[in-house]
């Protein structure tokens, strides 16, 4: 908020328009919230930047209702892996404010991430090969997706690939019929 505050003076200031100060915000950004900017895949606007970096750090709830949301995290239908850990790290950082963040990370992140993963392979893997960065989880669960998603390409190719037997086809013709 006070850097919003800060921005919005110098923008006044400057008597920026709306682009001008997408493209100073953009480029004032740095770490943490320099990733916003991944979650909008490419819908940059100033209004959305603002309210997604207000999403990742505005603190708007309770420790003790941070804690129950990071506990009983899920992976939410369309939710990225990249969005699913962000939420984690958000929650976490209310949740224990005075720990270093590579604490947060192995205590709270990591632990809350993996086990709400909607692929409960993916999340049995990186449980398995005991990843011990959000980094390296997501470095391994998007490896993870991608070789799912090209054996899936590999089996619709074999799938079209296959003739159907005449005697099968013939067989469940006739089964077709009688029902």
């Amino acid at each position: 908020e006070f850097f919003q505050t800060q921005f919005e003076v110098v923008a006044d200031d400057g008597d920026w328009n709306e682009e001008d100060q997408l493209s100073h915000l953009i480029l004032s950004l740095e770490a943490e919230a320099a990733d916003v900017l991944l979650l909008l895949k490419g819908h940059l606007s100033y209004s959305g930047v603002i309210d997604k970096l207000r999403q990742r750090f505005v603190v708007s709830i309770e420790p003790d209702q941070a804690r129950q949301q990071l506990w009983h995290l899920e992976q939410q239908p369309g939710e990225t892996v990249a969005e699913l850990v962000t939420r984690a790290e958000r929650l976490a950082v209310i949740v224990a404010p005075e720990l270093t963040p590579a604490d947060r990370e192995r205590l709270f992140v990591l632990p809350a991430f993996i086990d709400a993963l909607a692929d409960d392979e993916l999340s049995f893997e990186l449980k398995k090969t005991e990843v011990s960065t959000n980094d390296a989880a997501l470095r391994k669960a998007h490896h993870w997706i991608y070789l799912k998603e090209m054996q899936r390409a590999e089996l619709c190719r074999e799938f079209d690939k296959t003739e159907v037997n005449s005697d099968f086809e013939n067989d469940f013709d006739r089964q077709s019929e009688s029902d």
